[in-house]
């Protein structure tokens, strides 16, 4: 970068100086003022350039002249490079001229603002082929003759055919070619036939490490065919599955919720961003790979009237359990009393007599004991149809009188039948929602 550009500072040479000597001797005290040549007004720390200031040798009657480039200042001494915009070194006597005179090469280093505004140094009509351009701009990035370069600003390119396919481009800066650079648009990508369209122009940055220059706007940007339109509020988006994964979105989504988990949802109508209702009906597996992974039988439960039940160890996962009870029994009993002892109803039965009978005869014989001589005889005597008089009839009196009876009953129990209550099939206390799944 040129400094020093003006007419203000004049010394003369402190002794000859040879065609090949490259520091010169200056008056003494002079030295200081030429070394603020090389001192910049304004700075950019992050944007390191070489700097050097124009200084003219001459004689006393100025019938010749050599301009150098002033790089550094050691007291009274200045280190130059000689013979600089066409001139050629020659040898110098004491008391020469040296000063800042100005230069046409000094001149042509400051950008005029009409120079800035027509994008003079910036932008230029490309050559070369359709896949192949060229670009050829001014340029005092070569300081002194080296070779290091810099170029931070976007260049604006018009190229003037359309491309058909991955495209470079040739730069060209102060007459020294930088290289041939691709041309690269979104991710690093190839242009494709059409990103690069006749007299539209291309917006190209370089690459910090000066290996592809980014294409801001081709075609489809400029035509606005692929622009997001801020009305359509993302649905213009052809791919928003992809868009997701490469805005690394696509994991966060799933899980905010997972895909396949059901979702309670307080109306009849699906909400909007791809849901369905889980009615047990069946769903493209392809179409919907996420839901797939958790349901690999490409079928959606139907959650109509289940609830969802932690899985308890052993069990299938979306395996079903009817409704139902834990087993147990039930024990029931009659509120226990001791009854005591009952006495029945009073009740006099007085005097009661027997019915009129007994009355019978008997049939008898005889015998008769008699003694004879010296012996007991008995002599018996047959009764035949002799009977003695009838007789015998008779009746009996009994008392009753009044009485009770004592019945013993004693604590005791009774069999209790519970009659059946309650709903068709076990519930809890619950709001109907319907349940819904994520499609993706």
């Amino acid at each position: 970068m040129i400094l020093g550009f003006g007419n203000n500072i004049v010394s003369a040479l402190a002794g000859d100086i040879t065609t090949v000597q490259t520091d010169i001797p200056v008056m003494p005290g002079t030295g200081a003022k030429f070394a603020k040549l090389l001192s910049a007004d304004f700075e950019n720390k992050s944007n390191t350039q070489h700097v050097y200031a124009k200084i003219t040798l001459t004689d006393k009657k100025e019938s010749a002249f050599e301009i150098c480039h002033l790089v550094s200042v050691s007291g009274d001494v200045l280190n130059v490079i000689r013979g600089q915009e066409g001139t050629t070194p020659k040898g110098w006597y004491l008391n020469d001229v040296v000063a800042n005179f100005a230069t046409r090469g000094s001149e042509n280093h400051f950008v005029q603002i009409s120079q800035l505004q027509s994008g003079h140094y910036v932008a230029g009509v490309a050559g070369g082929t359709a896949n192949s351009l060229t670009l050829e701009l001014p340029a005092a990035f070569f300081v002194n003759g080296g070779a290091e370069w810099t170029l931070r600003a976007p260049l604006i390119v018009f190229p003037v055919q359309n491309n058909t396919g991955a495209a470079t481009l040739q730069l060209t800066l102060g007459g020294r070619v930088l290289g041939k650079f691709p041309l690269l648009k979104g991710n690093k990508s190839q242009l494709v036939a059409g990103d690069i369209l006749k007299n539209v122009p291309l917006v190209c940055i370089l690459d910090n490490t000066k290996a592809y220059f980014s294409v801001l706007n081709p075609s489809d940007i400029y035509l606005g065919s692929r622009y997001l339109q801020k009305e359509n509020n993302l649905s213009d988006i052809p791919d928003k599955q992809q868009a997701l994964v490469n805005l690394g979105l696509s994991g966060v989504v799933a899980n905010l919720y997972p895909v396949g988990a059901p979702i309670p949802w307080p109306s009849d109508a699906l909400p909007d961003g791809g849901y369905a209702f889980m009615y047990g009906q069946a769903f493209d597996k392809s179409a919907y790979p996420l839901l797939a992974r958790a349901h690999p039988s490409g079928i959606i439960p139907d959650m109509r009237g289940w609830t969802i039940k932690g899985k308890p160890a052993g069990r299938a996962v979306l395996s079903q359990e009817m409704d139902g009870n834990k087993a147990h029994g039930h024990t029931a009993r009659a509120l226990e009393t001791d009854l005591g002892t009952k006495t029945t109803s009073h009740f006099d039965y007085g005097t009661k007599t027997t019915s009129e009978d007994g009355e019978h005869v008997h049939e008898f014989g005889g015998r008769v004991w008699s003694y004879w001589g010296d012996s007991n005889h008995l002599s018996l005597h047959v009764g035949s149809g002799e009977w003695t008089k009838a007789g015998g009839r008779h009746v009996h009196t009994i008392n009753i009188g009044g009485h009770v009876h004592t019945v013993w009953i004693g604590p005791h129990g009774h069999v209790v039948i519970v009659d059946q209550d309650g709903n068709p099939e076990t519930t809890v206390k619950n709001i109907a929602f319907n349940y819904i799944v994520r499609l993706a």
